[in-house]
């Protein structure tokens, strides 16, 4: 019996495996003991609904004194929080691209929606409310002292205030949080390369000059017949900072230095301190592009 529930477990930890974000972000799911930045009380608020509720019910069904339904409910909680958690922390360190899992107050990714994280979201919280219910039904040993029926009430009131916890996530858009790693920066630099190459290449074919443009977003139109990828990192479009998709629901483009307006540019001719001309408003500027483009030519 023992070596089933092991095997169990471990395919649970596989399953997760797959849903690895190899791109550089560690991503948390949003649950009830895992809230991103600024959803502490909501949370707490979540846990201690689920505590008074278990002991009104326990006091009720179980016909136990106040005391024991007291600690039993919280003892209850407490396991099931502790041990979902670190679950899930456990998970986010077994490998270099961290899979996604749980962890505390990290700021939301709101450019993660239910078209990116919603199979995660619900994977996690599904399991979350798997860990509540054995924690409750183990520990109040509820097969033994009730009836069916109401076994069904105490897991069914539990799963609904557990989900209930869910709505402020679900309605803001707040499923997931995290921080991203050196590979998203990398990434946003690769970007920049391509997209200074491209620009490399407009003023080889027009006299060796940048093309006139008061913003980045009608610079861009002119660099793409010389852009080769034109998606960045998570199909996201090349001109937006993958950090920036993450954090926001509409990034910032990359900025363009309108002092390079019409002025000759070759990539040749520049010191690797040069300033670029196009930088990112995530990141602070960065003197890799130059360097690897150079490298190219």
């Amino acid at each position: 019996m023992k070596r089933k529930h092991s095997i169990f477990v471990f395919a649970i930890v596989l399953a997760f495996f797959e849903e690895a974000w190899a791109h550089g972000f560690a991503v948390h799911v949003s649950t009830p003991v895992s809230p991103p930045a600024g959803y502490e009380l909501i949370s707490l608020f979540t846990l201690l609904s689920l505590v008074l509720v278990n002991i009104v019910l326990f006091k009720t069904f179980w016909i136990a004194e106040w005391g024991r339904s007291i600690g039993i409910s919280l003892l209850g909680i407490g396991i099931f929080a502790v041990s979902f958690y670190f679950f899930g922390a456990f998970c986010t360190i077994l490998n270099t691209a961290p899979p996604p899992g749980l962890g505390l107050r990290y700021p939301v990714f709101w450019g993660f929606g239910w078209d990116t994280v919603g199979i995660i979201f619900s994977g996690w919280n599904i399991l979350g409310i798997l860990f509540l219910l054995s924690s409750i039904v183990l520990l109040g040993k509820l097969w033994r002292k009730l009836r069916t029926q109401k076994v069904l009430v105490i897991l069914c009131l539990n799963i609904s205030i557990y989900l209930l916890g869910l709505v402020p996530y679900i309605a803001t858009g707040a499923l997931t949080h995290g921080w991203a790693g050196s590979h998203v920066r990398t990434a946003c630099d690769v970007q920049l390369t391509d997209l200074i190459y491209a620009l490399s290449k407009y003023a080889e074919k027009n006299e060796h000059k940048i093309p006139v443009a008061e913003s980045f977003d009608k610079l861009v139109p002119k660099l793409v017949p010389y852009i080769k990828q034109t998606k960045g990192r998570s199909d996201n479009p090349i001109h937006l900072c993958p950090l920036g998709c993450a954090l926001e629901k509409l990034p910032k483009p990359y900025v363009w230095n309108e002092k390079f307006i019409g002025e000759a540019f070759d990539v040749n001719e520049l010191p690797e301190n040069a300033i670029i001309p196009i930088v990112c408003p995530y990141h602070s500027e960065s003197l890799l592009p130059i360097i690897i483009l150079k490298n190219k030519q």
